[in-house]
């Protein structure tokens, strides 16, 4: 890359869990001197440029550390990603729109120019399926650039991708990560658990049904027997105290990020920040743009899925013996409206 300064996109698809960001994140991990900003898509995220907002962020960061000079039409840029006005004080903005987003795209490309400069650069993206039209657009006219950058994005096969489709005529490569098979899936087993019933291996290979996130939970929460996904799902969320497990209930019956102020209210706490690194909740800090400061997510689809079958058999249990659940359950959450102040 460094010798034709051209960039070189590599994709990589597979099913939920099947484990590319894993597999990126060895990668990035074996990297030596590279600047590596990293971001990721979020289903039902409606923000313009989702693909590329944590890559600006961590762009910024690095900016600001290194006192990086502000190039012209910097303003066009930062209205788009507010967070570069933390670094470039320059705020004036092209009237014309369409003017206005090609000078952004010029602008970023010779923000991205100046770290290309003195270091390698990777840019990696996570769940690219769920990317928007805009950023398709921008990240195009990126690859299109004399810029000596590696794109890695990932995304789920069977799920349409437009944006990955778009990109794809781009010079690169492609990978497909599969699902174990049967041998592959009784060494990753036999690895994490030691020596244990055949018996044992197969089932949770069986279970897993050659995801390898799946089988590495199973084998460590099978004990030298039988458990299926269902039965640890519940093991670990009963585990939990009653507040932290009312809020990962809410947060896995969203399905979406979901603000953490929206959650505490309709898991009816009064306050449960402490409670998000208690329950294991993924989440992230954000001040950036027009989203809330702190979001949390939801857990990946087949455990999410299991959960909220969990909490909607605990339920309809409930109504069957003439008490009221805490929630209405319809297969999704119905948030509740409590007659309290709504802090964030």
């Amino acid at each position: 890359m460094k010798s034709t300064r051209r960039p070189l996109l590599f994709r990589v698809a597979g099913g939920s869990g099947i484990g590319k960001s894993t597999l990126v994140a060895h990668y990035l991990e074996a990297l030596d001197g590279a600047v590596i900003l990293q971001g990721r898509c979020y289903e039902r995220e409606n923000v313009p440029f989702k693909a590329l907002d944590a890559i600006v962020d961590a762009l910024a960061r690095q900016l600001s550390a290194r006192g990086a000079p502000a190039p012209e039409h910097v303003g066009d840029l930062c209205r788009i990603f507010p967070p570069l006005g933390r670094v470039f004080s320059d705020t004036a903005v092209t009237a014309d729109p369409r003017l206005a987003r090609q000078r952004a795209i010029t602008t970023l490309t010779l923000l991205l120019s100046q770290l290309t400069a003195t270091d390698p650069l990777v840019i990696s993206i996570d769940d690219l399926q769920w990317g928007d039209r805009d950023s398709g657009v921008m990240m195009g006219a990126l690859l299109e650039a004399a810029l000596p950058v590696l794109w890695i994005v990932t995304y789920r096969s069977g799920e349409r991708c437009a944006l990955a489709d778009a990109l794809a005529t781009h010079p690169g490569s492609h990978l497909v990560v599969e699902s174990l098979d049967a041998s592959d899936g009784a060494t990753l087993v036999r690895a994490m658990v030691g020596e244990v019933d055949e018996t044992v291996v197969q089932t949770i290979i069986a279970e897993a049904g050659g995801n390898p996130f799946f089988m590495g939970e199973l084998a460590r929460g099978s004990h030298g027997g039988h458990v299926d996904l269902g039965t640890l799902v519940q093991q670990r969320v009963s585990l939990l105290d009653e507040a932290p497990r009312r809020l990962l209930e809410v947060i896995a019956l969203a399905g979406a990020l979901i603000a953490i102020g929206t959650a505490i209210r309709a898991a009816g706490l009064a306050d449960a920040t402490s409670l998000v690194t208690a329950a294991g909740i993924n989440h992230r800090a954000r001040g950036s743009r027009r989203r809330p400061a702190w979001q949390l997510q939801p857990p990946r689809r087949g455990i999410q899925a299991r959960t909220r079958s969990s909490r909607c058999q605990r339920a309809r249990a409930a109504r069957s013996m003439g008490q009221k659940p805490r929630r209405r359950c319809r297969g999704r959450c119905v948030p509740p409206q409590p007659d309290q102040p709504q802090s964030q």
